[in-house]
């Protein structure tokens, strides 16, 4: 699964694994912000229509610049892309700022990493987002 290592702007020793995404916007979609989260944030563009259904749904709780509590709820689709190349072009700058790269790795690559897991659900969608992939 293609993720990111993400760093905290005030701590910036303070590095963790995400996955694409971010917020709505007003009139879109789950699948349809997926897709242009997907385009800006790694430059690789996927049709909505291909998404499907949510592979999975989670709530996190976090502090965001460790002052603002946030609750987040994040949907996750699935899709497979053969050789895509992975481009920052298109993010902004807070996403500049905060993503340091871009890695594939599989749930077991996942869990022996260093770095935190804001999501304790992330192993397990990454291996259903696999599943869903090759069925």
């Amino acid at each position: 699964m293609l993720l990111q290592l993400g760093r905290e702007l005030h701590r910036r020793s303070d590095r963790f694994w995400l996955t694409i995404g971010g917020g709505a916007e007003r009139g879109e979609t789950m699948a349809e912000a997926a897709a242009r989260e997907m385009r800006e944030e790694a430059g690789i563009d996927v049709d909505p229509a291909v998404l499907g259904e949510p592979i999975g749904v989670t709530v996190i709780d976090y502090a965001l610049f460790a002052v603002l509590p946030v609750t987040q709820s994040q949907t996750y689709f699935a899709v497979a892309v053969d050789d895509a190349e992975v481009s920052f072009a298109h993010q902004s700058l807070i996403e500049r700022l905060t993503i340091e790269r871009h890695e594939w790795l599989s749930a077991d690559e996942l869990e022996r990493r260093p770095e935190r897991i804001p999501d304790a659900e992330l192993p397990r969608l990454v291996r259903a987002a696999v599943a869903a992939v090759r069925a």
